[in-house]
């Protein structure tokens, strides 16, 4: 919390540089609140620091981010702070966060290695979820593997033995599947049919003519009824005139992104949508 209040104290200043200095220039806080004491404790010194900062300003899905100019940007600059003035020997950054800043904040002090990982590098070739990991390396350290390298060889192996599929992914149970389906009756205000076998009543206006559009897209593309593809999966939360939100080019299921909250993953073949288990799994 007290990163976060050091952020706000920065953004009466103009410009991630001089929000930086202002940063560097403030005392850093050497206690703090401690639950496991009841008390106040030192900050305690670690070997490793794993941070995942906020990405609002640097997420793609954001149209109007503006990156380290961004409400969130001070918030960098105070990690970076903490790691040169505590000597944190290595950190792992869990964010899209531009290198050639990053490498201004540490640069002189930390070898920089940015770490693109995949789901299909651990197996889950049939799920899309790419994220950026920044490590970071004192100079001081003896440094045995480039973990870049190291990560890539492991992936590498982790690929060809171990491979999913879309259709992986669809499990539920029809005790499941109703569950989910009666709960959407109710939300919606529909009667919920217990006999039924396709889910496609509980739709909506808008997703009915999303799942039409899709499906006439699938059959001129591939010459194939929809329902036939196990793997074929819609999101239903984006708009087909639009953008085409299927796994029927690249085999994996659609990215899970902020409103995937409300927007169902429609499975042609199941004539229902992935539950909310199978999405934790996806």
């Amino acid at each position: 919390m007290r990163l976060f209040a050091v952020a706000r104290c920065c953004q009466s200043v103009t410009g991630f540089q001089e929000n930086a200095k202002a940063v560097y220039a403030s005392p850093l806080v050497a206690c703090g609140k401690c639950l496991a004491h009841a008390g106040t404790c030192k900050v305690p010194h670690v070997d490793l620091d794993v941070s995942g900062l906020p990405c609002v300003d640097n997420s793609r899905i954001n149209i109007k981010r503006a990156f380290e100019e961004g409400g969130t940007g001070p918030l960098f600059a105070v990690w970076a702070r903490r790691l040169r003035v505590y000597g944190i020997p290595m950190a792992i950054l869990e964010n899209d966060f531009k290198l050639g800043i990053l490498s201004g904040l540490l640069g002189d002090l930390y070898n920089i290695y940015p770490l693109q990982v995949k789901t299909d590098d651990v197996g889950h070739s049939g799920a899309s979820r790419n994220r950026l990991y920044i490590i970071v390396v004192s100079k001081q350290c003896e440094q045995l593997k480039d973990p870049v390298q190291l990560y890539n060889f492991v992936a590498e192996r982790n690929r060809s033995v171990f491979s999913t599929q879309p259709k992986d992914y669809v499990f539920a149970d029809e005790f499941e599947i109703q569950c989910e389906a009666f709960e959407t009756a109710r939300v919606r205000g529909m009667t919920f049919r217990s006999s039924e076998f396709s889910l496609a009543y509980l739709l909506n206006d808008r997703e009915q003519k999303a799942v039409l559009k899709l499906d006439e897209m699938y059959m001129e593309r591939f010459r194939e009824d929809p329902r036939k593809n196990e793997n074929l999966v819609y999101f239903l939360g984006d708009d087909p005139s639009w953008t085409a939100s299927w796994s029927a080019v690249n085999h994996r299921i659609p990215t899970f992104r902020t409103n995937c909250g409300t927007g169902k993953y429609w499975l042609p073949a199941a004539q229902r949508w992935l539950t909310s288990s199978e999405r934790l799994h996806g």
